[in-house]
């Protein structure tokens, strides 16, 4: 019989039991890596300024100029788990006709205990552009997207046919030929540096069945699975592709990470070491993996791990009653491999053991640690003040928990860490640790030890002291573990921590001749600002005192006045005009806050034609006022008070309220129109604009609310 070289051929893969369906091979072609990389160059985008704090943000559409065929996306956050985020892309050809946009999944795989790092797995799909839309809630935090693409089977892969005799034990298509370049396992794919991850060989105890949770739709195979190990090797730093094997649809099996049978993957964490990791390419949360699929993980389980008994569990690390062979989320907290094909696994194990399904309850802990509550005190401190940290732990298991330093009630400089002051990590020995949510790269920097071993079934009440520096706002969460070995608790508790100055804290009354102290805010009005205040307009234009009176050098002319801030307005008392009623002026900060936007359409010139019959266009400036906005800037004091217009009537969202407004920017505030307060003169009112220097300067805590869309 003559076999045509140039076209596929089918393999027929006999099995046992339930698994006896045929499983055909299709064998396609397949890549050469040692050509070029050059398909695999990604094309990247960063946003970071555009990114609202709660709310829907969308990218601008954004082209790599050629094909691409995967979209990742990576984001720093409160929680690189995505918590709070919902990711979603679509992709086109032209930039006009557009795919559906397709939700991006946060990849569990990629959460190590130390990632600081949040990814979605790769979107296999075709297209030349790109943009990624996002929902936040308001305690995600998501301060950086990173939107990339790349393509996984461009024409600089020389491509052949794989045959029986090309693969290894006559079913496994080895990396040489699903197109592995080997370069990425190397710093910078120097092949002269130490690989980034050496391959080490150890028995094998498990099997681990995953997903890859990736688009299942994708007639490309090959190019997934390059798609996959460059995530792996290269966007999470890996050194390699996790797996140790793969499978598609068709029922191909691909060799995985570097090394042969026995060699560690790294594929769930501390449970590396002996397993073996088996992917199926695509999502099984609802539709399960095809016959042929499941046929070629039975031959691949007999092949590569025939001594495994899969109608046997044992313990594992620190889990008793593991399956032998189980999914991944019978060892760790993820969804993976998916709820339909997790319900296969007992089939799977009765197909091998020739029996029926074989069911196993859920692993169990054989020693674990639990926090039962975590307290952050005081939440609002001034800058550079102590913090108290409390947390309270139970050891639920039999086992004794050992510990080492520092001891509860060390106190860590913020700046500082728990390596830069000595304690550094010893091996299966307990802490626990609190992070600031996106403060750095160490992971959990100020870590305390429990004091002594925590015996079976004791509660223990721990604190730590953390010396803060500067102002802003914080979020600590807290996190319990076992070093070099399992994060029992990792970002949980959310706990927000506000440092402010010294000048927003709370004041008693001053015995100053003419001062006014406000119960409101608790803040002292010296007389000269306070005759001001009470004479042009009071509560209603310039609000509540928001600090001391204080000497503060002005950004505009760089000399020092006695300044005070208000909520709508700034103080400053002039001494060359001491006497006259230019003596206090107020701050020039519309100017100040939109001195960064003067390219927005709003701030730019305008013609001096004027539609509005009634209005009135400022040549000072290049701006018009009109229609309400006019007529209370004529009514409540006009250029002395308010200044030139220097924008045009937009909309736009409050920092301090997070409503939606019509707006005018003023050279000393912002009117904002309230239709809705019909009881205001012509319904406007003054923007925040004293409060929201100070909150931009972490001087007053920030407030939480859901911003609008729009």
């Amino acid at each position: 019989m003559m076999i045509d070289r140039r076209f596929s051929r089918r393999h027929l893969l006999k099995v046992a039991g339930a698994m006896s369906a045929a499983a055909i091979y299709d064998r396609r072609r397949f890549t050469l890596p040692q050509l070029t990389s050059a398909a695999l160059t990604p094309h990247s985008w960063t946003f970071e300024s555009e990114i609202p704090r709660a709310g829907n943000f969308q990218t601008p559409v954004v082209t790599s100029g050629s094909a691409f065929t995967s979209v990742e996306v990576a984001w720093l956050s409160n929680f690189p788990s995505g918590e709070g985020l919902f990711l979603e892309a679509r992709v086109s050809p032209d930039g006009h006709s557009w795919t559906d946009w397709n939700h991006l999944h946060p990849d569990s795989h990629a959460l190590e205990d130390e990632s600081v790092r949040g990814f979605a797995t790769p979107w296999l799909v075709r297209g030349t552009f790109v943009q990624v839309r996002a929902s936040l809630e308001p305690h995600a935090g998501l301060r950086h997207l990173q939107v990339t693409v790349r393509d996984t089977e461009s024409d600089d892969f020389r491509t052949l046919n794989v045959l029986d005799g090309d693969l290894v034990d006559a079913l496994i298509i080895p990396r040489s030929a699903w197109g592995a370049d080997e370069r990425l396992r190397y710093p910078d794919q120097d092949i002269e540096k130490p690989p980034l991850w050496s391959p080490t060989i150890a028995p094998t105890e498990k099997v681990v069945v995953h997903h890859t949770d990736t688009s299942s739709d994708f007639d490309d195979p090959a190019a997934l699975v390059r798609a996959i190990y460059y995530y792996h090797a290269v966007s999470l730093g890996w050194g390699d592709i996790g797996y140790n094997y793969l499978i598609d649809w068709d029922g191909n099996v691909y060799e995985g990470r570097f090394g042969g049978p026995g060699v560690i993957g790294g594929h769930a964490l501390r449970f590396n070491r002996g397993s073996i990791g088996i992917a199926f390419l695509g999502n099984f949360m609802v539709s399960g993996p095809t016959p042929a699929a499941m046929a070629a993980l039975n031959e691949l389980i007999k092949l590569r791990a025939p001594h495994i008994d899969v109608t046997r569990a044992s313990t594992f690390a620190f889990l008793e009653g593991v399956p032998n062979l189980c999914g991944h989320g019978d060892l760790m907290l993820t969804a993976c491999p998916g709820d339909t094909l997790y319900r296969r696994l007992p089939d799977i194990r009765g197909a091998l053991a020739g029996t029926g399904p074989i069911q196993f309850a859920r692993p169990v802990q054989t020693e674990s640690i639990e926090v039962l509550d975590f307290s952050v005190s005081p939440s609002i401190v001034e800058s550079d003040g102590l913090v108290t940290v409390k947390i309270v732990v139970r050891n639920p298991s039999s086992t004794l928990l050992l510990t080492q330093g520092p001891d509860p009630g060390y106190t860590y400089q913020e700046s500082k860490n728990y390596e830069s002051a000595g304690f550094e990590k010893i091996t299966d020995r307990y802490r626990w640790g609190v992070e600031f949510a996106g403060a750095g790269p160490v992971v959990n920097p100020y870590r305390w030890g429990l004091g002594s071993p925590l015996q079976p079934g004791e509660v223990r009440e721990l604190v730590g002291h953390i010396q803060l520096d500067g102002y802003g706002e914080r979020i600590a969460t807290v996190a319990v573990l076992k070093e070099y070995v399992a994060y029992f608790v990792q970002r949980e508790y959310p706990r927000q921590i506000q440092t402010i100055h010294p000048l927003t804290l709370p004041s008693t009354p001053s015995t100053e001749p003419g001062s006014m102290y406000f119960e409101e805010t608790h803040h002292n009005v010296p007389q000269v600002f306070a005759n001001y205040w009470e004479s042009r307009g009071g509560l209603l234009r310039f609000g509540y005192p928001l600090t001391e009176a204080f000497q503060e050098q002005s950004e505009v002319d760089g000399n020092t006045y006695l300044t005070q801030y208000f909520e709508r307005a700034r103080f400053e008392r002039h001494p060359e005009y001491a006497g006259t009623q230019y003596e206090v002026l107020l701050g020039l900060l519309g100017v100040e806050r939109t001195m960064v936007r003067q390219t927005e359409v709003p701030f730019k010139p305008v013609s001096t034609a004027v539609t509005d019959p009634g209005g009135f266009h400022f040549p000072e400036t290049g701006h018009t006022l009109h229609g309400n906005f006019l007529r209370f800037w004529e009514e409540n004091g006009g250029l002395p008070i308010f200044g030139y217009p220097i924008s045009e009537q937009f909309e736009e969202v409050s920092e301090t309220d997070g409503k939606l407004h019509v707006v005018q920017y003023f050279e000393r505030n912002r009117f904002e129109y309230h239709p809705d307060l019909p009881e205001l003169p012509h319904g406007v009112l003054l923007g925040h604009l004293a409060r929201e220097t100070l909150l931009d300067r972490g001087w007053l805590p920030r407030p939480m609310f859901d911003v609008p869309a729009g």
